[in-house]
């Protein structure tokens, strides 16, 4: 079975394509379910390391700061998107959006969750209810 591959002009990003469009259509199929489940493993991690991360800080702060607040957000609003990516509502072709933010959303966990933004927005209540 002989399944050539021929370069296509007008597709400067995609150059390679199979002969047969059956077959075209088969991996391009294949590869859309590979980056579905890729995202939902994503998005599962990100609302574990979230929901772990809201929960510690607020136990370990016994009061609402703005990083248990923004985490729970998160946490919820990727908990919703993995129920909906499970239950096919947000269709493959919407898949390149959500990665991009899903970039996003980590860039922010990232920018909030540094160390410098202590000083903006304190990591813990302790430190300052004691030093008063």
């Amino acid at each position: 079975m002989d399944h050539a591959v021929k370069a296509t002009r007008g597709r400067p990003w995609n150059t390679l394509r199979f002969e047969n469009d059956e077959l075209e259509c088969l991996y391009q199929r294949y590869t859309l379910k590979l980056q579905r489940f890729s995202v939902l493993g994503v998005i599962a991690l990100v609302v574990v390391l979230c929901g772990v991360m809201a929960t510690l800080s607020f136990v370990y702060n016994n009061a609402p700061t703005f990083h248990n607040v923004f985490n729970s957000f998160v946490c919820l609003l990727f908990a919703i998107i993995l129920i909906l990516l499970q239950c096919r509502v947000i269709k493959d072709h919407h898949l390149p959006c959500l990665c991009y933010g899903i970039l996003l959303f980590a860039a922010a966990i990232c920018f909030v969750s540094m160390p410098t933004m202590g000083s903006i927005f304190p990591v813990d209540t302790k430190d300052t209810k004691d030093s008063e």
